[in-house]
């Protein structure tokens, strides 16, 4: 399987990419849970 990378915008307009590579890509729709649920995890900051 070929690597699967995610473009995130983020709100202050600065982008990030999130690649997951043939080890860790399920799918699209998983890879894309995985980066929502990291970028919403309160860090405390």
């Amino acid at each position: 399987m070929a690597s699967i990378v995610l473009r995130v915008r983020l709100l202050n307009g600065d982008r990030l990419d999130v690649t997951y590579g043939p080890g860790t890509a399920v799918d699209a729709a998983h890879a894309l849970e995985d980066a929502v649920a990291s970028l919403s995890a309160d860090r405390g900051a």
